[in-house]
């Protein structure tokens, strides 16, 4: 086991009880003689007790290394299902195609794992969409082929959005 002190901040690498997404970063509200309190980074409220011999299983005290956590699953706002990992600075959305959507943390910003899961699904969804654009007749299907770039269109904007309203937080 590594060593950890009360506030050091710990991230979730595998799903723990009710601790489901993977690389979310906890800190360490107290250690007992036989466990680890974890509370919300933001609201300080506690949000599980981990057992000490269980803890490294379940936490890393850094991903910071770049080291990447498994491929999690997540369902989609369309209920299509995708998979994310994150080493802490990046984080990744690969489609059960494999296409992945890659979004990266600013060195100055915050890491934030929802941010990044958004923006690097629009990424991925707008590679689907590219591909598909350019197999298609545009002669033929001008009318599609137009709904689809509005949609990567609507998608870059977002993107745009959600980076700028991060930056002023």
């Amino acid at each position: 086991m590594f060593t950890v002190f009360r506030n050091d901040k710990v991230v979730l690498i595998k799903e723990f009880d009710k601790m489901s997404t993977v690389g979310q970063e906890y800190e360490v509200a107290n250690v007992t003689d036989t466990a680890i309190v974890l509370r919300d980074t933001e609201t300080k409220i506690v949000v599980g007790v981990v057992c000490i011999d269980d803890f490294d299983k379940y936490f890393a005290k850094s991903l910071k290394s770049k080291k990447w956590t498994e491929w999690t699953k997540l369902i989609a706002n369309n209920d299509s299902v995708v998979f994310y990992r994150t080493n802490g600075v990046k984080v990744q959305v690969k489609s059960v195609s494999n296409v992945i959507g890659t979004a990266c943390c600013n060195s100055k910003d915050i890491f934030n794992l929802y941010v990044g899961i958004r923006i690097a699904y629009l990424r991925m969804q707008n590679k689907i969409l590219n591909a598909t654009i350019e197999k298609m007749d545009m002669v033929s299907d001008i009318e599609d082929w137009k709904k689809l770039k509005d949609i990567v269109y609507n998608n870059n904007n977002t993107i745009n959005k959600i980076v700028k309203d991060y930056i002023k937080t």
